[in-house]
C-alpha cells in the first residue's frame, strides 16, 4: 500500500492532503501544544523526509566508512514501506 500522495500541510489542528483530513492534533488549534505543533510539522514533511532519504540512498555509493549509516537509511525505508522491522 502507498502512501497518501503530498504534499502534506498543517492546517489548523488537522494535517492534510489533497483537502482532505487525515491527522488530527488536538480538539481544536488553542488546545495544541508547542510539542503538538511539532509533531505536526515533522509529519507533513514526512513524504519529502522519505524522498529525499530514497534518492540519498540511490546516488550514495556504499563505502567502509558509511556502510551503518547506510544501512540505517535502509532500515528506515523499509519499515515505512511496511518492509522489515
Amino acid at each position: 500500500m502507498n502512501h497518501t500522495p503530498g504534499p502534506w500541510k498543517v492546517e489548523g489542528n488537522r494535517v492534510t492532503a489533497q483537502g482532505q483530513q487525515f491527522a488530527f492534533l488536538q480538539t481544536s488549534a488553542s488546545a495544541c501544544t508547542l510539542e503538538d505543533w511539532a509533531n505536526a510539522r515533522l509529519i507533513a514533511v514526512a513524504p519529502e523526509l522519505f524522498q529525499a532519504l530514497a534518492d540519498l540512498i540511490d546516488a550514495t555509493p556504499e563505502t567502509f566508512d558509511n556502510r551503518h549509516e547506510l544501512a540505517a537509511a535502509r532500515d528506515a525505508i523499509a519499515r515505512a514501506t511496511g518492509g522489515q522491522q
